[in-house]
């Protein structure tokens, strides 16, 4: 058998999606690109409105570990070197990855220590990022679910920062003054009940609730789609778009402690998404179509 026979085969699960071959040489339709764009914009936006929440308040972008990361930056600029000290003998520190202690010493190199030039870098990384989501799919997948991944990864806010300075959903409506996080809420809880729990965790507030309820629905929809999307291809005979996909996926998985720490699971994401994608897509088509037969039933 060929290879471009083989490719054909494997991506043609039905007739309207293309082969392999196909995508790769294909010239980018103008529609596709409209709204890949769309997507970019919407991600930059999501984005900035975050960074909103934080810029007039720099206090903010600091959680528990983030001197964890912004030490070791500011120990090489100084000459000390990576370490976590802030007096001699500046021991090496080999807890922390370097990667991201050097993104920050490049940004405080340019421009002075400022936690916001931090975040707003990270703004511009998380919408390049969906960018390159948007053009792996456009390679691998049929146009319609690589729109689908593409905009699920660019509001699904799973710790959108690389360690720790920018917060994720939860942590900003605290920080906003919107709830009151998890200071006593497990024991008013305990003493009283979920309704007192929930009123004493938003403060009053409980309007905020739903922004809560949508992102964990969100996120619950990007799994089970990612599931999906792995029985469709599945089943379409796409294996090297399934391996391509789902391996990055399962190797994060079998690292020690990445599944119970969101950050740790936001290299995978866009894998996740276009995964979901394809599944999404996969499942409303039925649903559209089981809606079509009862309406002309």
């Amino acid at each position: 058998m060929s290879i471009s026979s083989s490719q054909s085969r494997l991506g043609s699960g039905t007739g309207a999606i293309p082969s392999y071959h196909t995508r790769w040489i294909a010239a980018p339709h103008s529609g596709s690109v409209k709204g890949i764009a769309a997507i970019l914009v919407v991600a930059f936006l999501f984005r900035v409105g975050m960074f909103a929440l934080l810029v007039h308040h720099p206090e903010r972008a600091y959680r528990r570990d983030s001197g964890g990361y912004e030490r070791p930056a500011l120990n090489l600029l100084a000459g000390n070197g990576f370490s976590q000290e802030v007096a001699p003998p500046f021991t090496p520190d080999v807890r922390h990855t370097p990667l991201f202690p050097l993104f920050i010493a490049a940004i405080y190199g340019l421009i002075g220590p400022n936690a916001m030039a931090v975040v707003g870098a990270q703004v511009l990384v998380g919408t390049l990022t969906v960018a390159l989501t948007c053009a792996m799919g456009w390679r691998l997948l049929p146009v319609g679910e690589a729109k689908a991944g593409g905009l699920l990864n660019a509001v699904v806010h799973l710790r959108q920062d690389l360690n720790s300075l920018l917060p994720n959903t939860t942590e900003l409506l605290e920080l906003a003054g919107l709830t009151e996080g998890g200071k006593g809420t497990l024991s008013v809880l305990n003493r009283y009940g979920p309704v007192a729990a929930v009123r004493h965790y938003f403060a009053g507030r409980e309007w905020a609730l739903p922004v809560l309820i949508f992102t964990a629905a969100l996120l619950l929809l990007t799994y089970v789609g990612g599931l999906a999307g792995v029985v469709t291809l599945a089943r379409r005979g796409e294996w090297l778009t399934l391996l391509l996909l789902l391996w990055p996926v399962v190797y994060f998985l079998a690292v020690p402690g990445a599944p119970s720490h969101p950050r740790f699971r936001v290299p995978v994401m866009p894998y996740i998404c276009l995964l979901a994608g394809v599944g999404l897509v996969y499942l409303w088509s039925g649903i559209r179509g089981r809606l079509a037969a009862v309406h002309c039933g």
